[in-house]
């Protein structure tokens, strides 16, 4: 898949480190705009330069959280250019990998490749071995927020994750909660209802 984007002042040392932080912490495209709170496409937008596709400061505060580092870390030191440029993106999904090639297209044509990243496909990741095991433990800890009182004015996923991960004791796939919640919204039963507050999706418990 190619696309070619045309944006002015565009980060593209911020995106590069935002897709190397995700990678390096196996986080698929779809869990981390889950973890913020976004469409499943949303960081999908971001790392393909689509200008739509905004990061805010509060989601670079949130993700230097997310991936336990300074803020500084994600941020460029300067923007790649103060000119309109075309930045060409080549999504290459033949294989188990996804193959980013990220390039600048010059006035006279020529292509200046700024970098190239390799990521495992999640569908050929395995499942944690103890994934039961742990839901059991979102669902006890959602349980204990439900209980508590804590959805009744609403909480977000980064909430919820960071709440069940103090249970669990160490971080864990963000699409096991992905699962669980599902199962609190539209399972047989339903004890919370999604609703979209600000842009971001935020859980609150189930009225009548």
């Amino acid at each position: 898949m190619q696309a070619q984007h045309s944006t002015i002042t565009f980060y593209v040392d911020m995106i590069y480190r935002l897709q190397m932080k995700r990678i390096a912490a196996d986080y698929t495209q779809e869990e981390l705009s889950f973890l913020l709170g976004y469409p499943p496409d949303q960081v999908s937008r971001i790392e393909s330069f689509d200008t739509d596709a905004l990061v805010y400061l509060t989601d670079l505060n949130r993700l230097a959280i997310i991936f336990d580092c300074e803020l500084l870390a994600l941020t460029p030191g300067y923007p790649i250019s103060q000119q309109k440029i075309e930045i060409f993106t080549d999504y290459n999904q033949d294989s188990f990998r996804n193959y980013y090639s990220i390039y600048r297209i010059k006035a006279a044509g020529q292509s200046e490749l700024f970098y190239k990243i390799i990521e495992d496909r999640p569908e050929f990741a395995s499942q944690p071995k103890d994934k039961e095991a742990i839901q059991v433990k979102i669902e006890e800890s959602i349980s204990r927020l439900i209980t508590g009182g804590s959805f009744t004015e609403g909480m977000e996923v980064w909430d919820i994750y960071q709440c069940s991960r103090e249970q669990i004791q160490r971080r864990y796939a963000p699409r096991l909660l992905q699962e669980v919640l599902q199962k609190y919204v539209y399972g047989d039963h339903p004890l919370l209802e999604a609703r979209t507050v600000e842009n971001r999706v935020t859980y609150y418990v189930k009225q009548g």
